[in-house]
């Protein structure tokens, strides 16, 4: 599955790359339609074969340069005279860190994992562009009772993903009943993290649950591509714990694999719920609250407030 969605974000950063040279190769065909700067770009080309065949010969290399430089500043001027600069012919990339090939030294640069993780979250039929943003939040919405701490909260968080490669409290869990803005900050969070170029997947409990379950029923050979993106992104985003079906020996049992292998590697994991501590317990079990609620990698959230669905003002 992953290995799909790779060479389709690859696919899109090459498209990128030739929809951006589209103005420079235009710039390049109208400076070589001009007979006299195509002619010294004939002789530029001559004189570097010479240069290489001189074997540094002090004599060919002053000549060669002195040409060279009288070559450089007549096409200059043609140039200036289409209303162009040398910098408008050469090569431009979207992506100066990996030049738009989504790779550095053999791993994803951050324009890949943007693409990869963006391509994923149409799947959830959520298109990045549509995500809100941190400066969004209408804090006139809650109470005056709520707003100090969902303001400390929505700022936290927003520091949070600001320094995620930092951070050692590896997994978020944010509790709170429906409609104080649980999803709406986690679709912040989502935003910026993709913006800073981590691979991030966004997934509902129920989304993830129906990946356990096809996981479970994968053959031997299949089952590593199904599970491994959710394993191994920088950012997992698990949206409404609580409200998916339980599957016996499915749901909890993968649940506690994927985070518990999550948190060996060093990779971050946010998680929104309804539910409360007590009731993660009584659900989930101590295993999983365990590793999601442990003060020394985690952090628990309590995210209480009027329900700004209704517009309430209490």
């Amino acid at each position: 599955m992953e290995k799909s969605f790779i060479q389709k974000a690859k696919n899109i950063i090459v498209d990128l790359h030739e929809e951006l040279q589209t103005d420079v190769n235009k710039n390049i065909r109208l400076a070589k339609s001009n007979p006299e700067f195509d002619a010294l770009n004939t002789r530029k080309r001559e004189l570097l074969l010479l240069l290489g065949k001189s074997l540094g010969d002090k004599s060919v290399l002053d000549k060669v340069s002195l040409e060279l430089k009288d070559i450089t500043e007549k096409q200059t001027k043609i140039l200036k005279t289409m209303g162009l600069t040398f910098d408008d012919l050469k090569e431009r990339f979207n992506c100066e860190k990996c030049h738009d090939t989504g790779m550095i030294d053999g791993d994803r640069c951050e324009c890949l994992k943007r693409e990869i993780s963006s391509i994923l979250l149409k799947q959830c039929g959520i298109n990045k562009s549509d995500l809100p943003k941190f400066s969004d939040v209408d804090y006139s919405l809650y109470s005056e009772d709520y707003v100090k701490n969902i303001g400390l909260i929505f700022k936290n968080m927003e520091y949070y993903v600001n320094n995620l490669s930092k951070q050692d409290k590896h997994i978020v869990t944010i509790s709170g009943p429906a409609g104080v803005g649980k999803t709406f900050l986690t679709e912040c969070v989502v935003d910026r993290a993709i913006e800073q170029g981590y691979y991030t997947i966004y997934s509902t409990a129920n989304g993830l649950n129906r990946m356990f379950i096809d996981y479970h029923a994968a053959k031997i050979q299949d089952k590593s591509s199904i599970m491994e993106p959710y394993l191994k992104c920088d950012l997992l985003i698990i949206d409404d714990l609580g409200t998916e079906s339980l599957y016996n020996n499915v749901t909890i049992e993968y649940l506690y694999l994927v985070i518990s292998e999550r948190l060996k590697d060093g990779l971050y994991t946010l998680i929104n719920t309804n539910l409360d501590p007590n009731q993660i317990i009584d659900i989930y079990g101590e295993r999983i609250f365990s590793r999601i609620a442990n003060i020394n990698n985690c952090m628990l959230l309590d995210m209480t407030a009027n329900d700004i669905r209704l517009g309430l003002r209490k």
